[in-house]
């Protein structure tokens, strides 16, 4: 073979080594599979390369699939917490209007029990109600009587004398803005009065979209 060589033994190699002095040695062959010097310090130079490639590539899909994973985490805390956050308030916000509404309806209940309810009785009923503490989103309370053109002038000459809650009555009490209507939704009680004197006669039948809703109830 190539690379391999053989001492080919005969009689006349055999003399000559005989008169030299000297043994003819054959030269062996290399034994199967064994390696040079260089292939000796590269195999475990490549070898220890791959470990740690392999090692590296491990490393990144485990942190990558841990980053991945801390982060779902996260977002779904972060929605539940929101969530709950959410219906919290949703909740807080319906008990808020049903008192609002409650007030309200305790209000037309009151005004449906009787058939005439005076100054002095709406504005207890009010003053109960302690607005300013457990009902800080009502502004003013106020109630409007439905009057007829032909009754006009009885209604006004009746606030004008009403000595309820005020000794001096209200004088100058007129339906504003003035003219002659077919019929009238007119504001006569507000509570408190103090600060919302400017809408006292006012007719609610010819402000914007409070008119016009009293118009499609009617």
């Amino acid at each position: 073979p190539l690379g391999q060589q053989w001492f080919i033994r005969t009689k006349v190699d055999d003399s000559a080594g005989k008169m030299c002095g000297r043994p003819n040695i054959p030269i062996r062959p290399p034994l199967r599979g064994s390696m040079s010097y260089s292939q000796k310090v590269v195999s475990p130079l490549i070898r220890t390369l791959v470990v740690s490639l392999i090692t590296a590539v491990v490393c990144v899909s485990l942190s990558i699939a841990l980053y991945v994973y801390v982060r779902n985490d996260i977002e779904l805390d972060a929605k539940s917490r929101f969530d709950r956050m959410a219906a919290d308030a949703k909740h807080i916000i319906e008990r808020r209007l049903y008192s609002y509404v409650s007030v309200t309806y305790g209000l037309r209940t009151l005004l449906a029990a009787r058939n005439e309810l005076s100054r002095s009785e709406f504005r207890d009923y009010v003053n109960s109600l302690n607005l300013k503490e457990d009902f800080a989103g009502f502004e003013v309370l106020n109630y409007a009587r439905h009057v007829l053109d032909q009754e006009k002038q009885k209604f006004v000459a009746e606030v004008r004398r009403d000595r309820s809650v005020n000794p001096a009555g209200y004088p100058d009490f007129a339906i504003r803005p003035p003219g002659q209507r077919p019929e009238y939704h007119v504001l006569i009680y507000l509570e408190p009065a103090q600060g919302n004197e400017f809408a006292f006669g006012l007719d609610i039948r010819t402000v914007g979209a409070k008119g016009r809703g009293i118009d499609r109830k009617s």
